[in-house]
């Protein structure tokens, strides 16, 4: 009985070590757009269509899932203080699609968000489109 658990566990390991391969700790990790829809509340696409895609940093690997802290405004700015800034999301490695070689952007208002991601992506800044979950 022994056995089989450790050989269960072992077994375990190796699919999560297949699964998060090519990830680290402190990564900038694009996310899919499953995240930026629980982040806005919106699904959000640029003029072409495409969505965008937020990106923020691996804190954690925790078994199936990761801890991604996305630099996010949250909330008017406090005199001294500036805006209250982050989110902590719980992410599944399915919505994970790369790691990116630049730098967290931090994500403002949904209207914003399109210049951000071109920003990043290096691409030309068309206007955004919402569309509200249903």
């Amino acid at each position: 009985m022994r056995q089989r658990q450790e050989q269960s566990e072992g077994a375990r390991r190796d699919r999560l070590s297949r699964l998060w391969e090519g990830f680290s700790v402190n990564d900038v990790v694009i996310l899919g757009p499953e995240v930026t829809k629980r982040s806005y509340g919106l699904d959000l696409c640029d003029d072409n269509g495409e969505a965008i895609l937020m990106d923020g940093v691996l804190v954690a690997i925790e078994g199936d899932y990761a801890r991604v802290r996305i630099g996010r405004h949250q909330g008017k700015m406090v005199p001294g203080c500036g805006p209250m800034v982050g989110e902590l999301q719980l992410i599944k490695r399915s919505d994970i699609v790369r790691v990116s070689n630049k730098p967290p952007t931090l994500w403002g208002l949904a209207k914003d968000a399109m210049a951000a991601a071109a920003n990043r992506d290096g691409r030309e800044r068309n206007s955004v489109s919402f569309w509200e979950n249903a």
